[in-house]
């Protein structure tokens, strides 16, 4: 009966004494790991480290409990495995939610960078155009972005921003196109100013200006066969 008391009483000093280590070695542990997310410079970067951390302590605990405890029945082993399960499947859904918010954030700062050029460029300009492009782009993107959509969802807004696309670059061609307009009514007002007094010049000048209007014209959008030939 000594020896067994004696037995019994070193193997608590031994437990005693293992879980003492082992709770220091857990401490040094979670301090290196406190350092290494100290010095992380990038907020968005430790934001996702503080997440990564935060679910692998949990289920560390969990699986310590599991390794240690002996007197655990068999439901509450089970129990512990499944909330290990929750909490890895946890971590991901934050994960995807946190890297999904910054998508968005860098998104919005491009559209906002592109917003802040456009007011430096010259209206009409093909550099403008090419930034409106641009930025119909980030806007598309930061909308699909934003939220869980279904696929008919999607859909809609890929639609939405294809008609944007097609406006836009109708509204270059029209831009364009009365830029040659405008150039050409003045090149031939030029002429006719030179050809000043020369009556049969300038009838000739103008016979040429309207055939290069008719040359130029262009059938609008929606405009039937018939109204075209009407206005030619």
């Amino acid at each position: 009966m000594e020896l067994q008391e004696q037995t019994n009483t070193l193997r608590s000093e031994m437990i005693t004494e293992t879980k003492k280590w082992k709770d220091e070695e857990l401490s040094a542990l979670k301090e290196l790991e406190d350092a290494m997310l100290a010095i992380i410079t990038t907020e968005s970067e430790k934001q996702k480290a503080q997440i990564e951390l935060s679910y692998k302590r949990e289920i560390e605990s969990l699986e310590r409990k599991l390794k240690e405890e002996t007197t655990l029945t068999k439901t509450a082993r089970e129990a512990i495995l499944k909330t290990i399960e929750i909490k890895k499947q946890e971590e991901q859904i934050a994960l995807d939610k946190f890297n999904k918010e910054q998508l968005k954030k860098e998104i919005e700062q491009r559209a906002k960078l592109i917003e802040t050029q456009l007011e430096g460029i010259k209206e009409g300009s093909v550099q403008e155009y090419q930034l409106k492009i641009k930025l119909l782009q980030e806007q598309e993107a930061a909308e699909l972005a934003s939220a869980e959509h279904t696929e008919e969802m999607r859909l809609a807004i890929k639609m939405k921003y294809d008609k944007q696309y097609n406006d836009l670059f109708q509204q270059q061609e029209d831009e364009l196109r009365q830029k040659e307009m405008d150039a050409m009514r003045v090149r031939f007002e030029t002429q006719i100013a030179e050809a000043y007094g020369n009556e049969e010049e300038i009838l000739r000048i103008k016979m040429e200006q309207k055939k290069a209007e008719l040359d130029s014209l262009h059938q609008m959008e929606d405009e039937s066969d018939e109204a075209f030939r009407l206005r030619q």
